[in-house]
């Protein structure tokens, strides 16, 4: 695994966060844009408002699919490592002190939930 792969595992705390908020904004204003254009209001401002609303849809729908497919990094680094943990080779040859640091690892988080036992 490269460097900046490893990098990105760490950012995806902030990718969430960023989606979380623009979730948070499109929602806004397209539930602003549905109530004006459904308002007292001239039959250019309901055009108006209807295409603001057809723009901004699929960036909410994209902005939601993403956040729920998208890990932790926590997740991100347990998938990451069960990958190695189960693909290593010669695994009998391992110290005994290096399986009792992946245990010791691996036992925060099941502690936090992140993964079942």
């Amino acid at each position: 695994m490269e460097i900046w792969e490893l990098y990105l595992l760490t950012r995806l705390d902030a990718v969430g966060i960023a989606l979380g908020i623009t979730i948070i904004l499109t929602s806004m204003t397209l539930t602003a844009s549905w109530l004006v254009s459904h308002g007292a209001c001239t039959t250019e401002d309901k055009a108006l408002f209807g295409k603001i609303i057809w723009k901004v849809l699929p960036v909410l729908v994209v902005c939601v699919l993403m956040q729920i497919i998208l890990p932790t990094s926590k997740q991100a680094y347990t998938i990451l490592g069960g990958h190695y943990v189960t693909n290593i080779e010669n695994v009998e040859k391992l110290s005994p002190n290096m399986v009792k640091a992946a245990n010791k690892f691996l036992e925060v988080y099941v502690e936090d939930g992140v993964i079942d036992e």
